[in-house]
């Protein structure tokens, strides 16, 4: 057995810069934006596989003391990965269109 100290609030942090970075609620510049908007499907996929391999190294922990931060934690990275699939069947249902 293996210990290690997460930092809870690093990873929601992380967790929502991605996700408002990606609906461009953060300030960048128009270039930066413009690589956004065009790459969208390929972030969000990105991320997705991101998230879903952090959910599944968090299905291997448990906490070893403060259950309920944890809990909240893993309900985030859940409602963030249902977020990422949710907005690439948008722009999918968008493209067939």
């Amino acid at each position: 057995m293996m210990k290690v100290e997460l930092d809870i609030e690093k990873m929601q942090a992380m967790l929502e810069m991605w996700r408002n970075s990606t609906d461009l609620q953060v300030p960048m510049t128009d270039g930066f934006r413009l690589y956004l908007m065009k790459n969208r499907h390929e972030i969000l996929g990105n991320l997705l596989q991101a998230a879903t391999a952090l959910n599944l190294a968090m299905s291997c922990m448990k906490p070893l003391d403060d259950d309920a931060a944890f809990d909240d934690l893993k309900e985030k990275l859940r409602a963030f990965i249902e977020w990422a699939a949710a907005e690439i069947d948008k722009l999918d249902l968008m493209t067939r269109e």
